[in-house]
């Protein structure tokens, strides 16, 4: 299948969820190294080691003899690294969603590959077609994603990811471009308001009003109603909303590559594969 070697540089995660998600990505002929001692949780801590420590966890994954370099956990933690000072982030895929989304646009902007998908300890309660399209993002096939809302045909580069971390990123030199691409958003353990609170700073801060599109993935824990008032926002704004997406904080998290093409035609999304 492929090769990946492991980095810890957001928080510490629990063993069990560690081996569980060693155990299922080798069960899914996933070759890995071991999983950094520094990616353990450790009583009364939260980051995986110190900054500097975390930022090497980084570059020894981007170093190793490996077709990947997979984030072990998100949480929190990647902020305090940016802007990845003497990180080769063009080096090999960067796979990982969550925390993980402010090194995505990191790794774009400097010409890598970015993969937005399951991290390790995610991969263990992955559904089948989300392991599936993980590997068909990183050997570039197409998957196709089934959505709702209604809207004429397109054809724009992706990118995305948690849209908490994507307002952080706000001012740094990381800062992503959304104007004509499609814009993934997802989100975990937010009231709506407090959603609805990052997509208006996100609108008023960014050229995200000009995005071709913005599709809406899972909105786990904030809130009942929290998706549709979100895509009624955006409609209201004029803008092009769509939802369904299977990607985010839950066994549905399919991966996509930040600058692959995407054709949207009579509500199926086609990830291309094909990227700069």
């Amino acid at each position: 299948m492929f090769r990946a070697a492991l980095f810890a540089s957001s928080g510490r995660a629990e063993q069990a969820r560690i081996h569980a998600g060693l155990k299922r990505a080798q069960a899914a002929g996933i070759e890995l190294n071991e999983a950094p001692e520094e990616a353990f949780a450790c009583p009364g801590e939260y980051l995986a080691g110190e900054d500097s420590a975390r930022l090497d966890s980084l570059k020894q994954a981007l170093a190793a003899p490996s077709d990947i370099a997979w984030a072990v956990r998100g949480g929190y933690g990647l902020t305090r690294l940016i802007p990845f000072e003497s990180v080769a982030l063009e080096q090999k895929p960067i796979v990982g969603f969550s925390d993980v989304t402010a090194l995505l646009a990191a790794a774009h902007q400097a010409g890598g590959c970015a993969i937005h998908g399951p991290v390790l300890t995610s991969f263990a309660e992955a559904d089948a077609a989300s392991q599936d399209a993980l590997r068909a993002a990183i050997d570039a096939e197409v998957r196709q994603w089934q959505l709702h809302g209604e809207g004429a045909g397109f054809e724009a580069p992706i990118i995305g990811g948690n849209l908490e971390v994507l307002t952080r990123l706000i001012g740094t030199a990381i800062q992503p471009e959304y104007k004509g691409k499609v814009v993934v958003l997802e989100e975990v353990g937010e009231p709506w308001y407090r959603c609805d609170r990052a997509l208006t700073h996100l609108l008023a801060s960014t050229d995200l009003s000009q995005a071709r599109a913005i599709v809406f993935g899972a909105f786990v824990n904030c809130g009942e109603g929290a998706l549709e008032r979100l895509v009624k926002r955006v409609q209201g704004l004029g803008l092009e909303a769509l939802s369904g997406a299977p990607v985010g904080h839950g066994s549905a998290n399919q991966a996509f590559v930040w600058g692959e093409r995407v054709v949207y035609e009579h509500g199926t999304l086609t990830l291309t594969g094909v990227r700069p």
